[in-house]
């Protein structure tokens, strides 16, 4: 029997990783082995570690995207075959990523027919950013960030309208409008991968057999690499000691809404800040997703500790080193505010380059 493989796009801040999360519980509540492959610019990726956390079993494809590390993403699925037998396996690809039809669907198809059988490609939606992307019918009056949001719901067979559970009746409504007139190629659905509301459906749909994406996406790659390169990407790893034991739920809150706080005095647009506090008693991840969102603790470790590590990923439409001395600001002012000091900085900052795929076939 072939190997069942699901990619799960989206833009950042979108929810893939709460989506993944939630598919591979439903596999495994079939009796299904699930392995996962997360996706980054760099390493240090807080998806990463949040799925391993979970007891799942993980790969890494970090230093470009799927598409430019095309031979590694085959080899990580190889490596996961041998850890872990899975009988599916869920990729989550970067979230400024697209043209990925073309670029590892299809190479995946074509080079690995006999042993991967690829279902439907899910997007899944960020509805923040698709109000004000979608308004307009003009693709070409979009900035090259929504030009590139644009671009992988183009390419989708399957549409979740993530986080519905914070939309009123009327919004949800006119969002499906928007993808139903935009993207006539794909089945919109609206869920939330927070509470399971519309995974049933989405589950069903993904498990049908048939096209996983048959679209010839006209992509311009200067625009698509200038919307990767208006972010500027910052990955840390760091250790905060303390002389006495405090809530790692708290600082991770306090530290994410500093951010808030710091980013907006910027005016920078952030896209997605995630993170992870890990001590021996538990693990906790903060997150915030941009404008209009509001900081939230996506999963709480309810414990206190004198040492914790914390991972940091933030995507933030300013220049990379200013985003790196606004985050050491804010996790020093928070740290010293929970009586903790920084130990063992570690980072990386910088703007994605362009995207030169190892494969690009069409239909």
């Amino acid at each position: 029997m072939r190997l069942r493989f699901q990619l799960v796009g989206g833009f950042l801040g979108a929810g893939k990783t709460s989506t993944i999360a939630r598919l591979a519980s439903m596999h495994m509540r079939h009796g299904r082995r699930v392995g996962i492959v997360t996706n980054d610019q760099a390493a240090a990726l807080v998806d990463t570690r949040n799925l391993e956390m979970r007891g799942l079993t993980v790969a890494e494809v970090a230093g470009a995207c799927f598409c430019c590390r095309f031979d590694e993403l085959a080899a990580q699925i190889r490596n996961l075959t041998e850890r872990a037998h899975p009988d599916i396996v869920i990729a989550e690809p970067v979230g400024s990523c697209t043209d990925l039809v073309a670029t590892v669907i299809r190479p995946l198809q074509r080079f690995y027919a006999g042993a991967l059988d690829v279902a439907p490609f899910l997007v899944v939606l960020k509805p923040s950013l698709a109000r004000t992307v979608l308004s307009s019918a003009d693709i070409g009056a979009t900035s090259n960030v929504g030009y590139i949001f644009r671009k992988q719901l183009e390419e989708a067979k399957i549409i979740l309208i993530n986080r519905c559970d914070e939309l009123l009746p009327a919004e949800i409504e006119r969002l499906v409008n928007l993808v139903k007139y935009h993207f006539l190629g794909a089945t919109p659905i609206i869920g939330s991968a927070r509470n399971g509301q519309g995974f049933d459906t989405l589950f069903d749909m993904l498990e049908r057999r048939g096209t996983a994406g048959d679209s010839d996406l006209n992509i311009d790659y200067e625009r698509y690499a200038a919307g990767e390169a208006e972010l500027g990407w910052l990955n840390a790893n760091l250790r905060v000691a303390a002389a006495r034991p405090f809530r790692v739920d708290e600082a991770l809150t306090d530290l994410i809404e500093d951010l808030r706080i710091s980013l907006d005095k910027q005016k920078a647009s952030a896209a997605h800040i995630k993170v992870m506090g890990a001590s021996a008693g538990g693990w906790g991840v903060a997150n915030w997703v941009g404008a209009g969102a509001v900081p939230e603790l996506s999963h709480t470790s309810g414990v206190e500790s004198r040492e914790v590590e914390l991972t940091i990923n933030a995507r933030v439409v300013m220049d990379p080193k200013d985003l790196e001395s606004v985050i050491q600001a804010s996790v020093k002012n928070v740290v010293l505010r929970h009586g903790g000091q920084v130990l063992d900085w570690s980072s990386r900052s910088f703007r994605p380059g362009r995207p030169f795929p190892t494969h690009r076939l069409s239909s």
